[in-house]
């Protein structure tokens, strides 16, 4: 029986994009696709603010904890999850993020130091 779900979101979508059962299949489909975003594992029956004051890593301690409002927007960063960028996770996710931030600021200031011209008629 399946305890867990795996559920991705893109970068900038508030709602799920995909649902699996394997963290295997989510990753085929992220790299696939060359999709950027978070891969969370969530509870099956359950919500993941019972799920994290149950595994202790939660406490609600002040009135607001106990609203609706809070509990419909709870998250926990103990959840396990993945982050993907252009299809890739870890190092390699994090290396081309990295290598593709330095082309970006150097194509800044190539085009800082030699404006483009306007072309004429």
């Amino acid at each position: 029986m399946t305890e867990r779900i795996w559920v991705f979101n893109g970068n900038h979508n508030h709602f799920p994009s995909g649902v699996f059962s394997t963290r295997a299949q989510a990753e085929a489909w992220i790299a696939e696709h060359g999709l950027s975003g978070t891969l969370t594992a969530y509870p099956i029956d359950r919500g993941s603010y019972q799920w994290a004051i149950a595994q202790g890593h939660f406490t609600p301690r002040k009135p607001h904890h106990a609203t609706p409002d809070f509990i419909a927007n709870f998250s926990s960063s103990h959840q396990e999850h993945y982050h993907y960028y252009k299809g890739l996770s870890g190092k390699a996710a994090t290396a081309l993020a990295a290598a593709e931030a330095v082309a970006e600021q150097n194509e800044d200031a190539l085009l800082n130091r030699y404006p483009r011209r306007p072309e004429t008629p």
